[in-house]
């Protein structure tokens, strides 16, 4: 009978002990972000969010341990003890810290790669726990970024643009801003379009490419540079090519006006429609017929045929003269004119083999008279 009293007393006081026993602690840990971009040499700091889930019981933050993936720990380290500079000690039931959680230092002869790692959170019911509270995976990404002109050269004709690229190595996770300097002979928002100072590489793509686009002209200033150099960055290592440039060249009447005339090519009497040697026939038309414009002649003019009892019309245009359209126009009066009536001829074995001809569609015996002229323009510009 004694026995059997002394039981429930035996049982009030496990009871009892177990009521007495700090419940175990709940946190979660949440890293914000998880991944960065960060070059050789640099601290990375990772910020995140620890909620205290209990409801009852305050937990103790009493440590944080990093393990990281591979051999990748001879190069990346644990800032020490940075945990206690930054976070509470003690977090209440139900409390949230938001802040920065720990840096890790990326050595200077760290190889371009992606890192990985976990980071556990260390602590428990009292200032001597250490149990393993909560964890996450971060991962650094340190990149090397090239830049190369992919297509280096550029025309005022068109436009024709070209294009330089920024790539980088590795993983693609993550944008990665790049920023650069804008050199050479060419002016940035003057001889090309306005390219800022920056661009990002966007999550997922390993490269982007900026156009350079000229503004075009009628200006005889010869092929100008427009040069791009990385600046430096924390975020990425430079590769073996830094700078990459695209050449831009003039429409093709500027280039045989500088051709021409040399340092006079911006002069008045190097312009377009004017007459330099004066002998007639404008700077432009000599350009479009491929005729020396320091030089008086007729020679390769434009000439009046007959063909076949029709008035026509033949000349030799510039094969160089990508930027003219040519047109023929005739009228019996040198005043209206008009391309009505005319029609392209195909002559056997014209001389040189890309002559024009150009054919009144009535005979000559039918008209009193019939002039022809050639009207040279630039494609988009002046007569």
């Amino acid at each position: 009978m004694k026995r059997m009293k002394r039981q429930p007393a035996i049982l009030l006081a496990l009871v009892l002990l177990a009521s007495l026993r700090p419940m175990e602690a709940a946190v979660t840990l949440a890293l914000a972000p998880a991944a960065q971009n960060a070059a050789h040499g640099t601290q990375v700091v990772f910020s995140g969010t620890l909620t205290n889930t209990s409801g009852t019981e305050r937990v103790f933050l009493n440590n944080l341990q990093a393990t990281i993936a591979g051999g990748a720990g001879v190069v990346l380290a644990l800032q020490p003890n940075p945990f206690f500079a930054n976070v509470p000690g003690i977090l209440l039931p139900g409390e949230t810290y938001t802040g920065v959680l720990f840096q890790m230092d990326l050595s200077a002869t760290a190889s371009v790669g992606d890192y990985a790692g976990t980071i556990v959170l260390k602590g428990g019911p009292d200032l001597v726990a250490s149990g393993d509270l909560a964890s996450a995976g971060f991962t650094i990404y340190s990149p090397e970024v090239s830049i190369v002109a992919t297509d280096p050269s550029a025309s005022e004709f068109g436009p024709d643009p070209g294009a330089i690229t920024i790539a980088r190595t590795g993983g693609t996770e993550l944008p990665l801003p790049v920023s650069y300097a804008s050199s050479g002979s060419a002016a940035n928002g003057t001889t090309y379009a306005a390219i800022p100072a920056s661009t990002v590489i966007p999550a997922g793509a390993p490269s982007v490419a900026i156009s350079v686009t000229p503004l075009p002209d009628n200006l005889a200033q010869g092929d100008r540079t427009a040069t791009l150099a990385l600046g430096a960055s924390a975020t990425f290592n430079p590769g073996a090519a830094v700078t990459a440039s695209v050449t831009i060249h003039d429409k093709p009447a500027d280039q045989w006006r500088l051709e021409k005339f040399g340092t006079a090519a911006s002069d008045p009497e190097a312009q377009d429609l004017a007459d330099w040697e004066r002998d007639g026939i404008k700077n432009l038309v000599e350009y479009g017929l491929d005729l020396d414009p320091k030089v008086a002649t007729t020679n390769a003019l434009p000439a009046s045929v007959l063909i076949g009892g029709y008035p026509a019309f033949s000349y030799v245009p510039n094969l160089g003269a990508t930027d003219l359209n040519y047109t023929v126009e005739a009228c019996a009066d040198l005043a209206n004119w008009s391309t009505a009536h005319l029609e392209a001829v195909n002559v056997p074995n014209p001389i040189p083999p890309h002559r024009v001809t150009v054919r009144y569609d009535l005979p000559f015996t039918s008209l009193d008279r019939i002039y022809f002229r050639l009207k040279v323009e630039r494609v988009g510009g002046s007569p």
